[in-house]
């Protein structure tokens, strides 16, 4: 019975999101490695194609993510990104239009919300306006984008947020259990069942982003391919020093504060 009703719960909550789709999304099929955010924001109609999700192309590529002419947009807006995982992004939001790279396991980024997506806040002054999204680089797999308001976007998160600690707690559960037993009854094979259900509940804790807010800024040491390698670029993150720790190796580090810098011009 608590299968049948987990898995009824998943269901809802992967319908929900398919329906609360009020976002369209749009790629730039001239783009190039050297297309800035001005060029990009003066391209005609003729120049987007539209996309049911954001996927990897072979160079980077450009993104417009604005919400459809029938959404209501004299309130505030929650547009998610699901599954971005490591995806190298960098998103440009009204009404500046400032760099700001984006990473749902990145501490230094501030969102509303769980870290089960990675959420993008309009405004109500700013709900009709587009979202720039510029993707360097990421997994194969498709990164569904959904809109929905504030209030909603926060009950439906929560809903998520239920799901997956009731998920952690069985398992945490079960592996304090084996372990128990395995000293108890001096199986020690179980250790290796413990073991087994503990690493699970490290792999839920790191796909749903939720490990972020356990670890903190120590995240960065834990998992250093999911910070983003600029961290240390003071034209993207001024209130992070040169000194600040590489997640990276040189040499991607060297590329991005290329990429960083080129973006940054972009917006002179």
């Amino acid at each position: 019975m608590t299968r049948v009703l987990c898995l009824c719960l998943a269901c809802w909550l992967f319908a929900s999101s398919a329906l609360a789709r009020d976002v369209e999304v749009m790629r730039l099929t001239s783009a190039t490695p050297d297309t800035t955010l001005a060029s990009v924001r003066a391209a005609g109609a003729a120049a987007w194609v539209e996309a049911d999700a954001i996927r990897k192309q072979e160079k980077p590529s450009w993104w417009r993510l604005q919400l459809t002419p029938e959404a209501d947009t004299s309130k505030e807006w929650i547009v998610a990104l699901k599954e971005t995982y490591d995806a190298e992004l960098v998103a440009y939001l009204p009404p500046d239009y400032r760099a700001r790279p984006i990473s749902v396991f990145d501490p230094a980024w501030q969102q509303i919300g769980s870290r089960h997506r990675l959420s993008l806040r309009l405004a109500a002054v700013d709900a009709g306006a587009p979202i720039y999204l510029q993707l360097f680089d990421g997994r194969q797999q498709p990164m569904h984008v959904n809109a929905s308001p504030l209030a909603d976007y926060i009950a439906v998160d929560m809903d998520r947020v239920r799901f997956t600690s009731m998920i952690l707690s069985a398992l945490l559960l079960l592996g304090v259990v084996a372990g128990v037993y395995s000293v108890a009854l001096r199986q020690w094979h179980l250790l290796l069942f413990g073991a087994w259900v503990m690493s699970a509940a490290i792999y839920v804790l790191v796909m749903s982003g939720e490990i972020v807010a356990l670890l903190g800024d120590s995240a960065c040491f834990v998992m250093p391919c999911a910070c983003l390698p600029c961290r240390s670029t003071s034209a993207w993150w001024p209130s992070i020093s040169s000194s600040s720790v590489s997640c990276r190796s040189a040499s991607i580090t060297r590329v991005w504060r290329a990429r960083c810098t080129r973006s940054s011009a972009s917006l002179r």
